[in-house]
C-alpha cells in the first residue's frame, strides 16, 4: 500500500504520533471536555439529556461513551482516561484522510499531508481533546472515502450512497455543525457535474434521483431514531430548545459577504482544476468545492468560529495546498527533492509551534485533576455544585442552563430567559466555582456575597465576611444568610490558620452571633474546615 511513499514523512508521522500520545496527559484541559463528561455522568445516573441536563450538542457522542462512568467511576483522572478512549477514533480519522488523499493525489502527497496535519497545532491539539468534533470528523472522512470508492468502481451502487447518507446522519447526530457540511457536499457534487464531462456521463437523471434518494434515506435513519427516542422520554421540546433556540444566532452582514465574495473565486479554482486529469478530475473538483463551501459558509454564517469548527477542512485544505505546491515546484524547478525539503521544513516549524502552544514541558492538565479531587473531598453523591458548564463533572448543577458561549449570547439577545441565582438556595448548594468569569452579572454578585474562595483551589464554599458591632455590652454580628448550614467562625481574617473550633448551625435569613472582639471575621462552611481547607487570604481594606 505504501510502496512508493517517501520514508522521510513516514518517520515524521511516527514521531508526531509519539508526541501526541505524550500530550494526552499534559495538555491543558479545555472547558468543553468536562462539560461533555458531565452530560455523560448525569445520563449514566438516570438524568435525561436536554430534559434534565442542559446540552447544546447532538447526543450520539455522549451515548457512545456512556460506558466510561461504569468502567472508571468517579476518579480525578477521568479527563485523561476519556482522552485515551477517544484517541483511537482520532487515529481512524487520520487513516481515512490518508486513504482519501492517496486516491485523489497519490501516496506521496497523502503522507506528506498527514505529516503536516499532525504538526499543525490548531488541528492536532484540538483533535486530542475529548470532544464530539473528533468523532464528527471521523464520520465525515468515512463518508468521503465511501463516495470515492463508489466512483472508483465501474457503476454506482445505491448501497454506497445509502452508506454515505447513514454516515452523514451519524455526523449530524454527533455535531449540529453538520448542517453546514451537508449543503457543502451538495454544492461540491453540483459543481463537479457542471464542470466535468466524465462526471456528467456517470449521472443521468435516473441515477441522480436514485442515488440521492438512497442517500437521503440513509441520512434520515439515525436523526429520526434519536428524535423518536427523545420524544418517548418527554425530552423532544427541550432538545429543540437546546439545539435550535440556543445555538441559533443572528447573521452578521459583514461576515456574510465573505461567502458571497469567496464563492466565485472558489468556483474559478474548481474550473481550473477540472481542466487537468481525467477520471479523478470530477472527484477532486467535488471535494475541493465542498471543502471551500463549508469554509465560506462557516466564516459567513456560523455562530461558532472556534478551532474545532474547522477540524474537517484543515486536512483537505492541506491536501490540496500541498498538491498545488508540488505541481508548481515540478513545473518550475529541476530539483526533485525540493518538495521533501520544503515538507520537512514546514513540519519542523509547525512542530516547534505545536510544542510552544501546548507547553509540553508543563503538566497543564493537573489543574483539572486537582479540581476534581477537591470536588470528591468536599461533596457527596446527590449534592449540587454551581459551576459554569459542568466542569466539576460528577455533581448535579443547581440551575438548568450552562453558561456556554451560545447561552450567554442568547441571554444578551434576550432570545432565552436568564435564570435567577436565588434558585440555588433551594438546592442547598454549598460549593461553587471560585471564579466569577463567565457568569452573568447577577450570578457574580450572588457568588461574591455568599461564598468564600478556597486557598489553593478553584472552588469556593459557603461563607461570609462579617463586621461586628458593639451592642448591649458585647461584640455581635448580624448576618443575612442565604445558605443555611453548619459553619465555623474564623476570628482573624488575615490569617486563615487562626480558627475557632466551635461550630454553629445557622438558619436562612437573619442570624445574630456573638463574635468576641471588634475585628472582622469570616463565617466558613464547617465541612470544608473539617477537610483541612482554608479560605483565600484577604487583602487589607
Amino acid at each position: 500500500m505504501l510502496g512508493r511513499t517517501p520514508v522521510l514523512p513516514l518517520g515524521i508521522v511516527a514521531a508526531l504520533l509519539v508526541l501526541r500520545a505524550g500530550l494526552l496527559f499534559r495538555l491543558e484541559v479545555n472547558s468543553d471536555e468536562p462539560q461533555h463528561l458531565h452530560v455523560i455522568y448525569r445520563w449514566f445516573e438516570g438524568a435525561w439529556p436536554y430534559r434534565d441536563v442542559f446540552d447544546n450538542h447532538t447526543p450520539l457522542f455522549h451515548l457512545l461513551f456512556l460506558p466510561l462512568p461504569a468502567l472508571f467511576g468517579q476518579t480525578p483522572d477521568i479527563v485523561q482516561i476519556a482522552r485515551l478512549a477517544i484517541f483511537p477514533i482520532g487515529l481512524v480519522a487520520v487513516g481515512l484522510f490518508f486513504m482519501v488523499g492517496r486516491t485523489l493525489h497519490g501516496p506521496a502527497t497523502a503522507i506528506w499531508s498527514v505529516a503536516i496535519l499532525l504538526a499543525l497545532g490548531d488541528w492536532s491539539l484540538k483533535a486530542l481533546e475529548f470532544r464530539p468534533d473528533v468523532l464528527w470528523m471521523c464520520f465525515w472522512f468515512g463518508s468521503l472515502w465511501v463516495l470515492i470508492c463508489a466512483y472508483q468502481r465501474a457503476g454506482l451502487k445505491l448501497v454506497d450512497f445509502f452508506a454515505v447518507g447513514f454516515l452523514l446522519g451519524a455526523a449530524l447526530c454527533t455535531s449540529i455543525k453538520t448542517v453546514f457540511l451537508l449543503p457543502s457536499l451538495a454544492v461540491g457534487w453540483a459543481a463537479a457535474f457542471a464542470l466535468s464531462k466524465d462526471f456528467r456521463d456517470l449521472h443521468p437523471v435516473r441515477v441522480i434521483l436514485s442515488t440521492a434518494g438512497a442517500a437521503l434515506l440513509g441520512l434520515a435513519i439515525l436523526p429520526a431514531a434519536f428524535m423518536e427516542w427523545m420524544n418517548s422520554k418527554g425530552a423532544l421540546d427541550a432538545m429543540r430548545h437546546c439545539l435550535l433556540e440556543v445555538n441559533h444566532d443572528r447573521v452578521e452582514p459583514a461576515r456574510a459577504w465573505i461567502f458571497f465574495l469567496g464563492m466565485p473565486l472558489l468556483l474559478f479554482a474548481a474550473w481550473r482544476m477540472s481542466r487537468y486529469g481525467a477520471r479523478q478530475s470530477g472527484l477532486r473538483t467535488a471535494i475541493l468545492v465542498a471543502t471551500g463551501t463549508y469554509l465560506l459558509l462557516t466564516l459567513g454564517f456560523s455562530p461558532s468560529l472556534k478551532k474545532q469548527t474547522f477540524l474537517p477542512v484543515y486536512p483537505l485544505l492541506i491536501l490540496f495546498g500541498w498538491q498545488a505546491g508540488v505541481s508548481f515546484a515540478n513545473r518550475t524547478c529541476r530539483a526533485k527533492a525540493l518538495p521533501e525539503y520544503c515538507g520537512a521544513a514546514a513540519c519542523l516549524f509547525l512542530s516547534g509551534h505545536l510544542l510552544w502552544e501546548s507547553e509540553f514541558w508543563q503538566n497543564n492538565s493537573r489543574a483539572q485533576r486537582d479540581l476534581l479531587r477537591d470536588v470528591l473531598q468536599l461533596t457527596k453523591a446527590g449534592e449540587t455544585i454551581l459551576d459554569l458548564k459542568g466542569e466539576t463533572i460528577f455533581r448535579q448543577r443547581p440551575i438548568y442552563s450552562a453558561f456556554v458561549l451560545a447561552t450567554r449570547r442568547a441571554f444578551s439577545q434576550q432570545r432565552i430567559t436568564e435564570e435567577d441565582p436565588h434558585e440555588i438556595v433551594s438546592h442547598g448548594t454549598m460549593v461553587a466555582s471560585a471564579s466569577g468569569t463567565g457568569f452573568p452579572r447577577n450570578f457574580r454578585t450572588f457568588l461574591k456575597n455568599n461564598y468564600l474562595p478556597l486557598r489553593g483551589s478553584s472552588l469556593a464554599v459557603a461563607g461570609k465576611e462579617i463586621h461586628p458591632s458593639w451592642r448591649g455590652g458585647r461584640w455581635v454580628a448580624t448576618i443575612d444568610l442565604m445558605l443555611p448550614g453548619e459553619y465555623v467562625l474564623l476570628r482573624d481574617r488575615h490569617s486563615p490558620t487562626s480558627r475557632e473550633q466551635e461550630s454553629m448551625r445557622l438558619h436562612m435569613g437573619r442570624n445574630q452571633i456573638e463574635v468576641g472582639d471588634r475585628n472582622p471575621a469570616l463565617l466558613f462552611w464547617r465541612r470544608a474546615f473539617d477537610a483541612g481547607y482554608t479560605p483565600e487570604r484577604k487583602r487589607d481594606d
